[in-house]
């Protein structure tokens, strides 16, 4: 089948899309994750309460990791065609939802993800802060992974109607194969392919 320049420009324009959402996702997400997501206090008597904060790495080491399979996407996705680029869309969407997981176990009970961080601080086990409240930087990550997985169901979905990498970029073996088998298919339409 032959496509039609607009749309070749149409499924373009789809994958530049589903690269330019793990683009910003994959930064968001990472910038977000080094950044305080928790502040708390922790009152120790008899001496002075504690202030402290906890980053995204401490209270969801999960941030950073799910960041980099987003960002791998906006590889994989036009270096893949097809079945490739469907798991990579798959991988990128799944991403998504754990960095939405793990943002909403911040965001529901910021109480529970600082306990280590305060038991660390203070150097007693079983310490609760007596305070904790969120910054923005969790429902920012929570944002990023709703675009991930944006990005991820789009490569998923319409996968098969993206352009792929030019010839130029395939192996010596598979470019041979397929001029070989071009040149047969010239002969059996009567052609010399030497002429």
């Amino acid at each position: 089948m032959v496509e039609t320049p607009r749309r070749t420009s149409v499924s373009r324009a789809g994958l530049t899309l589903a690269a330019v959402g793990c683009v910003v996702a994959g930064g968001v997400a990472l910038l977000a994750a080094g950044r305080e997501w928790v502040r708390f206090t922790v009152a120790q008597p008899p001496l002075p309460d504690l202030h402290s904060g906890a980053s995204g790495h401490v209270v969801a080491g999960a941030a950073a990791p799910l960041a980099v399979v987003i960002l791998a996407g906006v590889v994989a996705f036009p270096a893949t065609r097809n079945i490739g680029r469907r798991i990579a869309g798959a991988l990128v969407a799944l991403a998504g939802i754990g960095l939405v997981v793990v943002a909403l176990q911040v965001a529901v009970s910021p109480g529970d993800s600082v306990a280590r961080e305060a038991a660390r601080l203070t150097g007693h086990t079983g310490v609760r802060p007596s305070s904790a409240g969120l910054t923005a930087w969790p429902w920012i990550a929570f944002c990023a992974g709703l675009i991930a997985l944006a990005a991820g169901v789009l490569a998923a979905l319409f996968a098969n109607r993206w352009p792929g990498m030019g010839r130029r970029y395939e192996s010596g073996a598979t470019r041979k194969g397929r001029d070989e088998t071009s040149m047969w298919d010239q002969l059996d339409r009567g052609d010399d392919p030497t002429a």
